[in-house]
């Protein structure tokens, strides 16, 4: 019994392809907390696409600073944003460079959907997650 004991409640051994150089996650590294913006079906373009966003920003001193990400920043560069084709691939790349500009934005998914019109599906998309 006291054999097993040991054998359940011994260390395991470090992984041997663990890398201890590895990048740290951002929002993991940093000690400060961090706040979600959270951007639900945003219609763009013609046809119509729908793009959903979550941003994981770093929390401000100040929700008031000018220099702070806030949901209209990201609505606003993201309907600057004209889609120069139905490629929503290419789309969501383009929004997720444009709002990893920002220092502050650790991460962010951004999924995008547009409409079938031949009525054989509903909805075709990607989703597609980018970090500093």
């Amino acid at each position: 019994m006291t054999t097993l004991f040991k054998a359940i409640t011994r260390t395991a051994p470090k992984a041997i392809n663990q890398n201890v150089d590895a990048p740290q996650d951002p929002v993991a590294a940093h000690s400060e907390a961090y706040t979600r913006l959270i951007i639900r079906d945003l219609m763009i373009g013609t046809p119509a696409m729908c793009v959903n966003l979550n941003a994981t920003v770093l929390k401000p001193k100040n929700w008031a600073d000018k220099n702070t990400v806030r949901c209209e920043d990201l609505i606003a560069s993201i309907t600057a944003i004209q889609p120069t084709s139905n490629n929503v691939e290419m789309l969501a790349e383009r929004i997720a460079t444009e709002c990893l500009q920002s220092q502050s934005v650790c991460n962010v998914t951004v999924r995008i959907e547009k409409r079938n019109t031949d009525g054989s599906y509903a909805t075709t998309g990607i989703e597609i997650f980018r970090k500093q």
